[in-house]
C-alpha cells in the first residue's frame, strides 16, 4: 500500500506543531447523522489529524479496550444497561442520573460532568508518561490466526479518533 506524499506531509507537519506545543490550524466539520430514527451531529476531523490523535492516545484507547471485561469502561462494544449500573454503583452515584454514562443515549456527550472528563485526561496523562510508551506502536496490532500472523492497523472512526473514548467513558 502506498501513502500520498501529502498525507504523509500532513501528518509530518501536524506532529511537528504538536511537539514544540503549538497547536495546529485544522477544521471539524459537525454533520448530522442519522442513528435509530434520530439525528445527532456527528464531528468530523481529517484524516491527517484523526492519524496524529491515533498516534498520540491509539495505545491508551487499545488499554482501554483491551481492559473491558474488567472494568466499567466500554469502547468500541454496545454497552449494557447493567453495565451503566455496575458504573453507577462503582461511582456511588445512588440514585442520581446516570443517562450520560450511555454513549448511545441522545445528547450523553454534551451532559457529561467536567470532573468525569479531568480524570480521563488523568488516565490519558498516566499511560503517556509510562517510559514504554511509543505512539507508533499504538497503531498496529498482530493477531495470530492460525498458523499466520496477521498485522492489523487496527480501528479508525469515520468521524473523530477520540469519539468512543470520550463518549464511552
Amino acid at each position: 500500500m502506498t501513502i500520498s506524499p501529502e498525507l504523509t506531509f500532513s501528518y509530518n507537519d501536524i506532529w511537528e506543531l504538536i511537539s514544540v506545543s503549538k497547536i495546529p490550524d485544522f477544521l471539524i466539520m459537525d454533520m448530522l447523522k442519522d442513528e435509530k430514527d434520530k439525528a445527532r451531529i456527528f464531528c468530523v476531523l481529517s484524516l491527517d489529524m484523526n492519524l496524529v490523535l491515533k498516534s498520540l492516545f491509539g495505545s491508551f484507547v487499545q488499554h482501554v479496550m483491551y481492559l473491558n471485561n474488567s472494568c466499567p469502561v466500554k469502547i468500541g462494544l454496545s454497552i449494557e444497561a447493567r453495565d451503566v449500573e455496575t458504573l453507577a454503583t462503582y461511582l456511588q452515584f445512588n440514585g442520581a442520573d446516570v443517562s450520560y454514562l450511555c454513549g448511545d443515549v441522545a445528547s450523553s456527550d454534551r451532559s457529561i460532568p467536567f470532573e468525569v472528563f479531568m480524570e480521563l485526561v488523568n488516565l490519558i496523562n498516566e499511560c503517556i508518561a509510562r517510559a514504554v510508551f511509543q505512539p507508533k506502536n499504538s497503531c498496529e496490532g498482530d493477531i495470530v490466526l492460525n498458523i499466520l500472523i496477521y498485522r492489523t492497523s487496527q480501528g479508525m472512526p469515520s468521524g473523530l479518533y477520540l469519539t468512543g473514548l470520550c463518549t464511552y467513558y
